[in-house]
């Protein structure tokens, strides 16, 4: 159908199916005395000639040899054949279509239960052959010839054999000549890609974008299926029916038709019923889709004066820029210009990446540097306090055997061995005040009590080692220099006695 919405003038194609009225008309009868033979010369039925509504059935047809046992089918007049419904596929109905959305489909599967089976999508009741008993689940698969099926799902369809013997015949032959399927689907879908507003994407829609990828609807939820209906070929090319091996019968058919994909715009061909994109391959570079059918257009001058008035809009130019003679070569500079432009980022972007990354390196280095730093002042921390609460066990234990002497209990000394740094300390503390008190120490030169115990040990140079509890007012110094110091104490001691008796 085409529109000139200036002239406002249009061109409509009318198929005829089933047409035929006569084999042959013999030359003997002229055309007036063959009109009145065949079809009357008053209130012409335009049913007659097969067009609009062909198939709508005489409900007030009158079958006087029908008896009361036709009225209720057995099930041996069914036939039951397997038919894909529907694939994870894109689709093309006015716009591409995305029914590839994991889970969507398969979760709709009990919605096509009970279905009518109609002819062509006529959907009077009388048109009704029968009704979809069942469906299942396929996986997609690889037939022998390496043909990728998509998975879908299949079922399968109850059809009166009886009341329609031709289409079960066409169905059941080998190979069947009914061998496709079509569903009418109701579903919620999403935009592929976001714009700033819908109009835009509605103008994009099924097109590509500078990346290759499809511009489409996306199905995210199946509402309903109104019915499905034999066809000659459906939109998706999968929707086959199923051999007796379980897969479709011809693959081969259906990866040569499906033209679609969400990433990779198509190779060295293009079906213009099926899209218009905004860019598709040719062999060698890429071209404006429009552009490959413009040589079958020069013959419509006003057709190609709207082609490149669209092609100039929509690529920058001028109106009058673009002719016939050069809007290849104008258009082909103008992608070049957007690829080299599209370099350009992808360049910018890897040299922001490449910086991030030797950032990403040095900042990843110097925490490793400081995390070795950490271990490595951690375990001489570690071996600092071993060696400490060694120390400080071994001491605890010395006193506890000193307070208890014979008494001193085995299991004490081996909790105190095995404490930890804390309850080390606990027990040096207690075990050392208990000690103490039990030992009350003296000047071994002057009888003296007003002194603490000595605990101390002659280190290999000579200096004497005190612990904590020692009396403060004697330092580190060598035996030497404690002696000296007491003879100096007890002479001072002596003049001061011999001074009060003068």
């Amino acid at each position: 159908m085409k529109f000139n919405k200036e002239n406002r003038t249009g061109e409509i194609r009318l198929g005829s199916a089933h047409s035929l009225m006569n084999a042959h008309k013999p030359n003997i009868v002229d055309l007036k005395k063959f009109a009145e033979e065949m079809i009357g010369s008053e209130n012409v039925n335009t049913q007659n000639f097969g067009l609009f509504d062909s198939s709508t059935p005489n409900y007030a047809t009158y079958y006087p040899d029908v008896s009361a046992e036709d009225l209720t089918p057995k099930e041996d007049e069914f036939i039951n054949p397997t038919f894909r419904m529907l694939s994870e596929t894109i689709v093309y109905k006015g716009a591409p279509i995305d029914f590839g959305k994991t889970g969507v489909l398969k979760a709709s599967m009990s919605l096509l239960l009970g279905q009518s089976i109609n002819i062509d999508h006529e959907t009077a009741v009388g048109n009704a052959i029968g009704a979809v008993s069942d469906t299942f689940w396929q996986g997609a698969y690889k037939d022998s010839k390496g043909k990728l099926v998509p998975a879908g799902i299949n079922a399968i369809l109850k059809i009166d054999g009886k009341s329609n013997p031709r289409i079960s015949r066409g169905i059941m032959m080998s190979p069947p000549s009914i061998h496709s399927n079509s569903v009418t689907v109701k579903f919620g879908w999403e935009p592929s890609h976001k714009f700033e507003n819908d109009s835009e994407f509605f103008d994009k829609l099924g097109t590509y974008t500078k990346k290759g990828e499809l511009i489409r609807i996306v199905v995210n939820l199946i509402k309903s299926y109104h019915e499905t209906s034999l066809v000659s070929h459906g939109a998706d090319p999968y929707a086959q029916k199923v051999g007796a091996d379980g897969k479709i019968i011809n693959p081969e058919y259906a990866s040569r038709q499906y033209s679609f994909s969400a990433d990779k715009p198509i190779s060295g061909f293009v079906e213009v019923d099926y899209k218009t994109e905004e860019f598709s391959l040719s062999n060698d570079k890429a071209i404006p889709t429009r552009l490959i059918n413009i040589s079958n257009n020069n013959d419509n001058p006003e057709n190609m004066e709207e082609i490149l008035k669209d092609l100039a809009s929509e690529f920058g130019f001028e109106e009058k820029d673009l002719t016939t003679e050069n809007v290849v070569e104008k258009l082909k500079g103008k992608l070049d210009e957007a690829k080299l432009e599209d370099n350009s980022e992808k360049l910018t972007k890897l040299e922001a990446d490449k910086a991030q990354l030797e950032t990403d390196l040095i900042a990843e280095q110097e925490a490793k540097t400081q995390l070795e730093a950490d271990l490595t002042k951690a375990t001489f921390n570690k071996t600092l306090l071993e060696t400490v609460t060694k120390n400080t066990r071994d001491e605890a234990v010395k006193n506890f055997k000193l307070a208890k002497g014979d008494n001193a209990d085995q299991s004490i000394i081996s909790l105190i061995s095995n404490a930890e740094y804390e309850g080390a300390t606990a027990f040096l503390k207690e075990y050392s005040k208990e000690a103490d008190a039990k030992f009350a120490p003296t000047c071994n030169k002057c009888g003296s009590d007003d002194v603490s115990r000595a605990k101390a040990k002659t280190s290999t140079d000579g200096l004497v080692n005190k612990d904590e509890d020692q009396d403060p007012g004697v330092g580190n110094r060598t035996s030497t220099d404690v002696r000296n110091r007491l003879r100096a104490k007890n002479r001072k001691t002596s003049r001061l006695f011999n001074k009060d008796e003068e």
